[in-house]
C-alpha cells in the first residue's frame, strides 16, 4: 500500500505541523501498515516524476494556480499512475486484514474509492489512476477561478463528487472507512456503547483526519491539532478494540 508526501514549507503549511510531526505521522502510517501484513510505501515527487508524461501534467497542474496542498493532491495520482495498487492519506490506519481482498485492483482496475467521495482510501491499476487523473484535471479546468491573481483552493474530493455525479469512469464508492471522532465521543466505552457500533466491524481502515480530531470530544482540547494525530491514534485504537472486543491489527 502506498501514501504520498511532499513537505510544504513551513509558512505555508495550514496544519502548523512541523517537519518533526510530520515525520512522526509518517512512521506511525508505515509501522501499523506494516504490522498489518502490507509492504507500506511512502511515495514523493520524485516518483511522480518518473512518468513520462511528468511535465505535461505537471504544467497543466501549475496552469490552475492551486495552492501547495492542491498541487499535490493532484501529484499524487500521477504518482499512482506509474505504480497501480492501494493508496490512502497518512494518517489512515488499518482496522483489519483485507490483504486478500486487495491482492489486484477489483472492477477490472478501474478506479474506487472507500470513503464516499474522498480518495483518502483508493484503488486502481496504473490506467485507472491515470484516467481518473485526466478526468480530475478536466473538471477542475470547467470549474477553478479563471482569475490570474486569484489562488484556487481545491480538492480532488469536489472533482470526485463530480465524477461520480455524472457517473464519469463509472468509479466505486463504498463506505468503509471510519472517522476516528466516532471512537472519540463523549461516552464511556462500556458494553451498550459497543454493541450500537457494531456495523463498524466492517471498516477497513480509521481517519485520524484533522477535522475527526477537531470533533474527538474526548480528546483534550489542546490535543485537537493535527501534530497529534499519531500519538491520538496509538492511545485510542487500543483502547477501543479493549472495551470493544474488535480485533484490531494494528496495536503498536
Amino acid at each position: 500500500i502506498y501514501t504520498y508526501y511532499e513537505r510544504i514549507p513551513l509558512d505555508r503549511r495550514l496544519t502548523d505541523m512541523t517537519d518533526e510531526d510530520d515525520d512522526a505521522l509518517l512512521e506511525h502510517w508505515k509501522s501499523s501498515w506494516e504490522t498489518a501484513g502490507w509492504t507500506p510505501i511512502i511515495l514523493g515527487k520524485s516518483d511522480a516524476e518518473k512518468h513520462p508524461k511528468f511535465e505535461l501534467y505537471d504544467n497543466e497542474i501549475k496552469s490552475l494556480r492551486l495552492d501547495d496542498f492542491g498541487e499535490i493532491v493532484f501529484r499524487r495520482y500521477i504518482a499512482m499512475a506509474t505504480k497501480g495498487g492501494w493508496m490512502c492519506d497518512y494518517d489512515i490506519f488499518p482496522l483489519r486484514d483485507f490483504r486478500s481482498e486487495g491482492l489486484t485492483p477489483p472492477y477490472d482496475g478501474k478506479f474506487a474509492i472507500f470513503d464516499v467521495v474522498s480518495s483518502a482510501l483508493a484503488v486502481a491499476d496504473q490506467g485507472g489512476w491515470e484516467s481518473t487523473l485526466r478526468a480530475l484535471l478536466d473538471d477542475a479546468k470547467m470549474h477553478l477561478n479563471k482569475n490570474e491573481n486569484q489562488i484556487n483552493l481545491w480538492t480532488d474530493t469536489l472533482g470526485m463528487i463530480q465524477l461520480l455525479r455524472n457517473d464519469t469512469l463509472n468509479v466505486k464508492s463504498h463506505r468503509l472507512v471510519m472517522p476516528a471522532n466516532l471512537i472519540t465521543e463523549p461516552v464511556p466505552f462500556s458494553s451498550e456503547f459497543c454493541a450500537k457500533r457494531q456495523f463498524r466491524k466492517k471498516h477497513l481502515v480509521i481517519h485520524f483526519s484533522p477535522q475527526s480530531m477537531l470533533e474527538g470530544k474526548t480528546i483534550p482540547p489542546e490535543q485537537r491539532l493535527p501534530r497529534y494525530r499519531a500519538e491520538t491514534a496509538r492511545e485510542t485504537i487500543p483502547h477501543y478494540e479493549t472495551y470493544c472486543g474488535v480485533k484490531i491489527v494494528n496495536t503498536e
